[in-house]
């Protein structure tokens, strides 16, 4: 885990390599956070919410993605309140209201009947969505990596069972995620969970927490919402929210699963930003920090990067460009600069930027064939043939 001046010194190489850019604006009486992301960034929440949605879906069940739009049309004036952050116009001399969207449980309950429908009313199925609410009540942390959002991207799952099975069901959710998490951080004993009861109701929510320098953040919900929302769900629509379960016809239980990408971006950038040190060999002293954002293959931004040397620029470019192209089409995201620098800054930046192969290319590439191959986290080099070095770094990068 990142200590508070880690911390400090990876904010700014992260937003000096593009990762986010965050600005401050005034939102009624409070200063809140706006987030743009810059192509490192984007790329790693795209990553995310791969990984994310691959992992959920994989379940026995059928899964159905979903999507709402973040503008809530509330036109009963006993809603009006639920929902503080609104937009008004008048049409046609009637006042109506627009209402950002604040959570998705009653919005992906809309698909249920539609999606019972689909699979002819046989329990159990999943709902899988990922979109973007208005945080009303953002957390103040001047301390975190990024304080205040007000807009955050949730990820979240609806999974519709008998309630005879959903402690069994709740119980496996909760490892599988465990189990997610633990693959993707470097400090699994960081990770933390608890069970939280709600003080209106019996339901009890799991929270999966991390431990970054400032303090726990709860990256994870889970809980069993149990029938509640589909008692209500019949009443306004007259319609039977039963499904077939075994021999029987139950109102099912409903699991819900929510996880903000950017507490889990946070906890991933903390948990994999690490500084080594460096001695130089001749004089045995300590050098500068060497900075390195060791994500997982997965989840990093680019996965492959090129570094050159040399006096034959040109026919180094010519080889590069055909071999970058192999890369491309085998699905890698690579990181192609021209760079005059010398080798160990081209290596301090792609470390700091989380790529975790560099391709070394030099005026003997084009005399033997022969590139290097080095490795971000141990800093070792080996060395292959240039038609052998694509199939090595899929079998490096393939999915584990």
């Amino acid at each position: 885990m990142a200590s508070t001046n880690l911390l400090q010194a990876m904010k700014q190489i992260l937003v000096a390599h593009g990762f986010w850019l965050e600005k401050s604006c005034l939102h009624g009486q409070q200063n809140i956070s706006k987030m743009n992301y810059g192509t490192p960034g984007a790329l790693l929440r795209r990553n995310i919410k791969t990984e994310w949605y691959d992992n959920v879906i994989s379940s026995d069940s059928n899964v159905f993605p979903v999507e709402n739009n973040i503008i809530s049309d509330v036109t009963e004036e006993s809603s009006i309140d639920k929902r503080k952050f609104k937009l008004s116009c008048v049409n046609n001399e009637e006042m109506r209201h627009w209402f950002m969207r604040r959570n998705f449980t009653e919005d992906m309950l809309e698909h249920y009947i539609p999606s019972l429908n689909l699979v002819n009313g046989r329990l159990p199925f999943t709902l899988v969505q990922i979109g973007k609410i208005y945080n009303e009540d953002p957390d103040e942390n001047s301390d975190a990596l990024w304080n205040r959002i007000i807009e955050e991207t949730i990820m979240a799952v609806q999974h519709y069972t008998a309630p005879s099975n959903m402690f069994q069901t709740l119980d496996q959710w909760i490892v599988n995620r465990l189990r997610w998490w633990k693959k993707f951080l470097s400090n699994p004993g960081e990770l933390s969970t608890v069970e939280v009861k709600s003080e209106s109701s019996d339901i009890t929510m799991t929270k999966i927490q991390y431990k970054c320098p400032w303090g726990l953040e709860t990256i994870e919900t889970v809980c069993n919402i149990q029938d509640q929302h589909l008692q209500n769900l019949e009443t306004k629509t007259g319609i039977s929210c039963k499904g077939k379960w075994m021999r029987k016809t139950v109102l099912p239980h409903v699991l819900h699963l929510q996880t903000s990408l950017e507490k889990s971006m946070m906890a991933i950038l903390v948990d994999s930003f690490k500084e080594k040190e460096i001695f130089s060999t001749k004089s045995v002293k300590k050098q500068d920090p060497r900075y390195v954002l060791q994500l997982h293959t997965h989840l990093a931004p680019f996965k492959v990067a090129l570094a050159t040397s040399g006096n034959k620029t040109k026919e180094i470019r010519h080889l590069a460009d055909h071999f970058l192209q192999e890369l491309r089409q085998n699905g890698m995201m690579v990181l192609d600069v021209s760079d005059s620098n010398g080798q160990t800054s081209q290596f301090k930046r792609y470390d700091e930027l989380g790529i975790p192969y560099t391709v070394i290319m030099n005026d003997q590439t084009l005399d033997t064939g022969v590139v290097g191959l080095r490795n971000r986290d141990t800093n070792l080099r080996e060395q292959l043939h240039v038609s052998n070095i694509t199939e090595k770094l899929v079998k490096y990068l393939r999915p584990i």
